[in-house]
């Protein structure tokens, strides 16, 4: 079946630099709000599955997510001349694919 499958994102994620610190069951969590919000972007029912080419979409959301965690409301700061400037959006890649496969109520 060509649908999402969360455990095999959880994993992928899981896998990633510096998120071993990260508890698998806020990234399930993470996960879970990344497809709800995909569904209602997409206009796909509650209980439809998302065809699998969602995956790195769903992925790229939860990292984000994640990055933001501790920082929420904040989209820039600086420390010694570092700055760091937060996403609130997902990638022109990711809304272009999402406006592709989006369904019309």
């Amino acid at each position: 079946m060509n649908v999402l499958s969360k455990e095999k994102i959880v994993e992928s994620i899981s896998l990633r630099p510096n998120i071993s610190h990260v508890d698998k069951d806020l990234i399930y969590d993470l996960v879970q709000d990344a497809i709800n919000d995909l569904r209602d972007m997409l206009h796909y029912e509650e209980n439809e599955d998302l065809p699998k080419t969602f995956e790195s979409t769903v992925k790229n959301y939860v990292l984000a997510a994640i990055n933001r965690i501790g920082a929420e409301g904040v989209s820039s700061q600086s420390f010694s001349g570092i700055s760091f400037n937060f996403r609130d959006t997902l990638s022109d890649t990711d809304m272009r694919k999402i406006k592709a496969k989006r369904r019309f109520p």
